[in-house]
């Protein structure tokens, strides 16, 4: 391009040199005026394209009088033109002479409610004095003038400059009006154009050529087809975005470092987040809501769905939809990238935040939407707000409870109660929330449990809920607010209704078992004893033994059991009944039963409580291995602190588990976690203190050992929860005065055991009588060891028979019964390696030595040889200590069937009983 008068002009912007050819006409000798109306969306370069205009417009010589209109300003008169003139290279006088016109032609501004007056003859006369100042300055040197955002021009400023602008053709004045896209004037619009010396110029986005072009200029460096295609992709050809992606991606090369390979895509970054914000935020205002509600609806975001949100016109929202198209952030009504979107929706503020959302669910619940998803919209609103929206909420969460999505559950009543302002609605929601909240964590449910106590207090709350409130209450060790609960139910339980009677007696009950304190004062002991059907049936078992009633009543419960409708303390009672009642494979498959339902329904509480359950059968069974695996899972699946102070419970398994098998580390940092005092009034102390007597019992400490029997004894006198089968602290206490040389008082203790109620049972009649052979002579000792064995195998308790094998040994070397004190020690090496009874199998191992002239002889005899293919399956497993009723199980055969096959086995091998089963069968096995 030729050299021009003041040095000519070249504009070098991405597909926006629209201005060159105007501009070098103005600054020709002789040329001629020019005007033009620049229209372009928000953020497409009207503002940049017009900065360089105005500079490129200096350094060729020209006047630049520029300035910026403002909505803010609108009121106030002349205040455009008067930007104008504060220019530093107007000339003084002129300058002065345009201040005066200015502050003496008009009032200063209007009032904003008031319509902007009609071009008067005040304002037309001053319009031709700022007019005659413009043309003068022109015949020195071309004068340059720009406005930005022209639509937000006073009514005056916009009069005169359309005043100036046509009288403009024949003088060396450029004026150049920039508006936005859809809000100018159209009076303004129209005037401008209708002068032949005017030129209308509407920015469109950039095109992928000019993109790239704007990300060569910013980047140094020609970029990818594919990043370019990319970057124009996420940005629509908007020039600020663009520019925005651009700085991301420099930032994101920056932090990569030199060892690093560049972003090969466009990133997403802060740049792209504070351009987002800024076009919404120079957007008219209904432009920006329509944003903010597109970016609420997401896929949802149609021009009705929209004009419903924002309570606009259907056709408004679709040129504003067509229109934010146009600007790049969105296509088709939808934001071109996550980032734009979340940018958004970030800065809402909370009370338009809230609207928006629950206007859409109030969108999607009238239209029959998923009740998921109208529950998702009102919970992001962060507040329900409406009667309507409670409701659904409340219903939405029994809903998401049958469903099994209890956490979904909790959030939706968790919003219900936080935003509902009737009380007593509250107080029903607020229940509710703690119920369901129990079955994934206790701990979040307990923190509602003081305001229930207080609502029920005051009648806010129903007294139906003061039984598992009483439950929940005594879970977290609050005695005192249990008792008042409970108190309070029994002056009223008179007139109370079935169901409410009935849950209020099965609850004192498992109080009684699990917190007995609790309830000594609180309840009418004979009212307690007419309790319902799982806990009457539980204190049966404890005081009379095993019974078929009491299996059977147990098992009815567990059968009619459902965790959708009934207490899990009625399946715990029965379960417990069926532990106490000597039954544990019954016990077992009840629990991997209701396990099951547990984990289908997302129960995270009854998971872990039923995995410690499951803990402390495999105890009663003798496997300390399986034993420790369970209470370990119960402790994974529910961590310490939503135990409450049943936390004692997989705490004593696994030091009771830990130190049968001889883990004695293990067992000790067990002990390190301190119980909650709580605890200490409570059931599952028993079951610690049984367990850490054990654990100092096998560490010799003998006096610690003896201090924890006898408090365990002490207490579950005091409780009323002295029975065998709860816990056996005589023979536990025996064993350490065994140790200690007191036999006498071992023996008292033993045989006053034996005495009591529930003592009845194969397995407790088995320890205390092992217990009780010790503080006896060698002659009177091998009876009570021999029926303590035909009781352990009945049981089938591998680990105590084992023991108790050990024993019968023991005394058979000692009376010179060599043969036999071999058979018993094979057995028990052998029950003890299945058992896990580590310390007495390493034992057993090291003092076992052959005796003179039975190796041979073993060497050389195969007890299987004379015995059938059934009989010796059976023969195998009742060597092992399996009863008959197990072994029916395993080999699907009927009890009788086993009975006789052991007949006939005893009578081929010359034996006589299951005891003197040769060894080498638990071998074969």
């Amino acid at each position: 391009m030729s050299q021009k008068p003041y040095g000519g002009l070249t504009m070098s912007i991405a597909e926006r040199d629209v201005f060159s050819d105007q501009l070098n006409k103005v600054f020709e000798n002789g040329g001629r005026g020019r005007a033009c109306l620049v229209s372009g969306g928000v953020a497409s370069g009207k503002t940049e394209l017009l900065e360089r205009l105005n500079d490129q417009a200096i350094n060729s010589g020209a006047l630049v009088l520029s300035a910026t209109a403002s909505p803010v300003e609108q009121t106030l008169r002349m205040g455009v033109v008067g930007q104008l003139f504060r220019n530093a290279a107007v000339p003084e006088n002129v300058a002065a002479k345009a201040e005066y016109l200015l502050s003496a032609g008009l009032p200063t501004s209007r009032q904003p409610d008031q319509d902007p007056p009609a071009f008067d003859q005040t304002t037309l006369l001053l319009a031709q004095e700022i007019c005659a100042l413009v043309l003068e300055m022109a015949k020195e040197r071309p004068v340059v003038i720009t406005v930005d955002d022209a639509h937000f021009a006073d009514r005056s400023s916009t009069d005169t400059l359309l005043h100036l602008q046509r009288r403009i053709r024949s003088a060396r004045v450029l004026m150049v009006l920039a508006e936005r896209t859809g809000e100018g004037s159209a009076r303004l619009r129209t005037e401008v154009m209708r002068q032949p010396h005017s030129r209308h110029v509407r920015l469109q986005s950039l095109s992928a050529t000019g993109v790239g072009e704007l990300l060569a200029e910013r980047l140094d460096g020609i970029p990818a087809e594919s990043f370019v295609t990319a970057c124009a992709e996420l940005t629509g050809g908007n020039p600020m975005l663009v520019c925005a992606l651009a700085e991301d991606w420099l930032a994101a090369t920056a932090t990569a470092g030199n060892d690093q390979t560049p972003p090969s895509a466009p990133v997403t970054g802060e740049s792209y987040r504070q351009a987002v914000l800024s076009y919404c935020h120079r957007a008219d205002p209904d432009a920006a809501r329509v944003l903010r509600a597109v970016a609420v609806l997401d896929e949802l975001a149609t021009t009705a769905n929209v004009a419903k949100v924002t309570d606009m016109y259907p056709s408004h929202v679709a040129d504003l939809l067509s229109l934010v198209d146009g600007g790049g952030l969105t296509v088709d009504g939808r934001f071109r990238d996550p980032a734009a979107r979340n940018a958004v929706l970030a800065d809402l503020d909370r009370q338009e935040h809230t609207a928006l959302y629950l206007r859409t669910a109030k969108l999607l619940h009238d239209e029959g939407a998923e009740a998921a998803e109208v529950a998702a919209y009102i919970a992001a609103s962060g507040e329900s707000g409406e009667t309507w929206a409670t409701t659904f909420l409340r219903d939405t969460a029994e809903q998401a409870v049958a469903q099994a999505n209890l956490r979904a559950a909790v959030s939706y009543l968790d919003l219900a109660r936080r935003t509902c302002a009737d009380e007593r609605q509250r107080a029903e929601l607020t229940v509710r929330l703690a119920g369901v909240q129990w079955l994934v964590d206790p701990a979040a449910a307990g923190q509602h449990l003081s305001r229930l106590t207080a609502d029920l207090r005051h009648g806010l709350l129903a007294r139906e809920h003061a039984p598992p409130l009483a439950r929940w209450l005594a879970w977290h060790g609050f005695a005192d607010e249990a008792k008042e609960v409970l108190t309070g139910l029994r002056d009223t339980i008179a007139d109370a209704g079935p169901a409410l009677t009935a849950d209020y007696r099965m609850t004192v009950q498992w109080l009684r078992f699990f917190h007995p304190r609790l309830v000594e004062d609180t309840v009418d002991p004979a009212f307690a004893d007419r309790g319902e059907a799982a806990g009457s049936t539980l204190f049966t078992v404890l005081k009379d033994g095993t019974t078929s009633d009491s299996v059977h009543d147990a098992e009815q419960v567990l059968q009619s059991w459902r965790m959708s409708d009934m207490p899990i303390e009625c399946a715990l009672s029965a379960l417990q009944t069926l532990l106490y009642a000597q039954c544990p494979n019954r016990a077992t498959e009840w629990c991997k039963e209701l396990l099951a339902e547990a984990e289908n329904r997302n129960a995270t509480t009854w998971r872990a409580i039923l995995t410690d359950l499951r803990a402390a059968i495999a105890l009663q069974l003798g496997n300390p291995s399986e034993a420790r695996a369970h209470a370990l899972k119960a402790l994974e699946i529910m961590p310490p602190q939503g135990w409450g102070v049943a936390i004692g419970s997989p705490r004593a398994h696994l030091v009771l588990a830990n130190t049968m098998m001889g883990k004695f580390d293990e067992a000790a940092e067990q002990l390190t976690h301190m119980m909650p005092r709580t605890t200490h009034q409570t059931r599952f102390w028993l079951q610690y203190l049984q367990a850490r007597g054990h654990y100092h019992l096998a560490t010799d400490r003998l006096h610690a050992a003896l201090d924890d029997f006898q408090m365990a004894g002490d207490r579950a006198g005091r409780w009323g929860l002295d029975y065998p089968a709860l816990t056996q602290w005589r023979s536990d206490a025996a064993r350490v005065y065994v140790r200690l040389g007191r036999g006498d008082v071992a023996q008292r203790l033993v045989t006053e055991e034996l005495e009591l109620p529930g003592s009845r049972g194969p397995r407790i009649r088995a320890v205390a009588l092992r217990v009780l052979a010790s503080t006896d002579n060698l002659r009177k000792r091998v009876p009570l060891l021999q029926e303590a064995v035909d009781l352990l195998q009945h049981c089938g308790d591998p680990y105590e028979l084992a023991y108790t094998l050990a024993d019968l040994s023991q005394a058979g070397q000692v009376l010179g019964e060599t043969n036999r004190a071999r058979m018993f020690a094979r057995r028990a090496i052998q029950l003890s390696k299945v058992a896990h009874a580590n310390v007495l199998h390493s034992r057993l191992i090291v003092h076992s030595k052959p005796l003179p002239g039975s190796a041979e002889v073993a060497d050389e005899f195969n007890p299987l040889e004379p015995l059938s293919t059934a009989e010796r399956r059976v023969a195998v497993l009742a060597a092992l200590g399996h009863s008959n009723q197990e072994i029916s199980r395993k080999l699907c055969v009927t009890v009788s069937t086993v009975e006789q096959h052991l007949t006939k086995t005893y009578r081929k091998l010359k034996v006589s009983r299951r005891t003197d089963l040769p060894t080498e069968l638990a071998g074969i096995a």
